[in-house]
């Protein structure tokens, strides 16, 4: 089983806690934004993970759309645009832990309350939602 498969397993009781290893490129989902980062560090036999957040930019010649409504305007293309992503050696550090949340496993940052909305995935990914 690759790890892509077991990160899109079902986090129930026999999720394996050691999914993530040093160097894996992971998204961070917090609500409707996801921001990509880097593993740098595991502990507690894989069920704390620490992870350094990374640079993401739009590509050249990619811009939000906007249309009338929302707040100000609703983006219309938001999850199609292009990312250019690297490593930022200096990136904002997260770290966080396997918690059991309405009968299943989260990934949630550590000392937040578990609500299901932040959670850790593997693969590097951005998504920024304009509409807020």
């Amino acid at each position: 089983m690759t790890q892509n498969q077991i990160g899109n397993r079902q986090q129930d009781a026999s999720y394996p806690y050691d999914i993530f290893s040093i160097g894996d490129k992971v998204s961070m989902f917090g609500w409707s934004d996801i921001n990509p980062g880097t593993v740098i560090n595991t502990k507690r036999n894989g069920a704390e993970v620490w992870v350094r957040e990374d640079k993401a930019e739009l590509a050249a010649g990619e811009r939000p759309e906007f249309i009338a409504g929302g707040f100000a305007g609703h983006c219309t293309n938001q999850d199609k645009l292009k990312w250019n992503i690297e490593e930022d050696e200096n990136g904002r550090i997260h770290v966080y832990t396997l918690r059991k949340w309405r009968g299943r496993y989260c990934w949630t940052p550590k000392n937040m309350t578990l609500s299901g909305h932040q959670k850790l995935a593997l693969g590097w990914r951005k998504r920024h939602d304009f509409n807020f």
